[in-house]
């Protein structure tokens, strides 16, 4: 009687035993786990990349931009230790980040980091974004498919944010710590989500797209883009200015970014966040396509932020580097489209601010040159 039941018992645990190692051991070799395909190489490729001493923070024009390889390979001539990764993240600003960066030890998953380069769009906001539910974040009132799939994903439950992006309704109130509990316990229940999706989806062609474009993303994070020099120049720059852009015209207040770099302002908080941790804080403007600075009439509003950037890091002796628009790079053939840098841009931009760092940065070479 007493083996029936322990057959019994054995019968009915198998299949949850089962599905708690395959969630905890094999599930992310065939589901995503940050819901971003280019984020989720990333994420892995840094896993299996120890050593990494300087680190590239920012959003897609980061991860399309800036080439580790080339930064690597332009300091070390001038005596430069740079081991460095590409984190960039598609559709996130500094508040997405700091968001992120506030629920992950950044200690913990690059141990070694001196340097962390942080690319900022010159010409956008700078907005922060409420970094608790309780001073009312809400994943659905993001700008973008991109961070709410991010911060809802199987990786933002693993880290803490899930919960950021759940329904606070009263009749679901109830069920949180419950969720929650389980959740510490169980990878199996904490992805249950991305469990039932991949026993629902059918879509291999959809997973060979994502695997062609995941293919692009090198062992150091960067994303190399195709350019525009196929003819579909016009068609990029159109959807730009009505479907991606609708305020294209219209510059933003000329005072807006006054307050980034105050006591508790946005770019103070991300300085800040690095250098109680003892990493060096360097901010670098972002490439963007100078065909888009001039169509949305930023210029002035460009310079106007680089000199306001420029005397806050002197005074807080932060470290900056400022490329300027990229007058002298090619519209077609250095950009994937009217705002990100292709693979050939990115290389040239890369050198750049490589040698920018390494000849004009005390504090990068500080940090990872011989002899500095």
């Amino acid at each position: 009687m007493r083996m029936h039941w322990a057959l019994a018992i054995l019968i009915i645990l198998a299949p949850s035993v089962t599905l708690e190692w395959f969630a905890r051991t094999h599930l992310f070799d065939f589901a995503s786990y940050t819901q971003s395909e280019k984020f989720d190489v990333s994420w892995k490729r840094l896993a299996e990349t120890p050593g990494v001493n300087v680190a590239i923070f920012g959003s897609s024009e980061a991860l399309y931009g800036l080439d580790p390889a080339v930064i690597e390979r332009s300091t070390r001539t001038l005596g430069c230790d740079a081991k460095v990764f590409n984190l960039g993240i598609e559709g996130f600003s500094t508040g997405h980040y700091e968001l992120l960066l506030n629920h992950l030890e950044i200690r913990d998953v690059m141990p070694e980091l001196k340097v962390a380069l942080i690319v900022v769009n010159m010409i956008e906001p700078q907005e922060s974004l409420p970094r608790t539910r309780q001073t009312g974040f809400d994943c659905k009132t993001m700008v973008g498919d991109l961070q709410r799939s991010v911060f809802g994903s199987a990786f933002g439950a693993d880290h803490g944010m899930g919960d950021l992006c759940k329904d606070d309704t009263a009749d679901q109130a109830w069920r949180r710590p419950v969720d929650t509990a389980l959740g510490r316990v169980s990878a199996a229940y904490r992805h249950r989500a991305v469990l039932r999706t991949l026993l629902l989806d059918q879509s291999a062609g959809r997973r060979e797209e994502a695997d062609r474009r995941m293919a692009k993303v090198t062992d150091r994070g960067f994303y190399q883009a195709g350019d525009m020099t196929g003819g579909n120049y016009g068609f990029t720059v159109n959807r730009w200015k009505t479907q991606i852009r609708p305020d294209w015209g219209t510059p933003p207040p000329m005072d807006l970014w006054n307050g980034y770099m105050q006591v508790g302002g946005i770019l103070d908080r991300l300085a800040a966040y690095f250098r109680v941790r003892g990493v060096v804080p360097i901010f670098v403007s972002a490439p963007t396509n100078p065909i888009m600075i001039n169509d949305t009439g930023r210029r002035p509003f460009y310079n106007n932020n680089a000199k306001l950037l420029s005397d806050w890091a002197q005074r807080q002796g932060i470290g900056y580097v400022d490329t300027g628009p990229l007058d002298g790079f090619d519209p077609k053939a250095d950009f994937e489209d009217h705002r990100h840098t292709s693979a050939q841009g990115a290389r040239k931009f890369s050198a750049i601010v490589a040698q920018s760092l390494a000849n004009g940065s005390e504090l990068y070479r500080g940090a990872v040159c011989r002899g500095a």
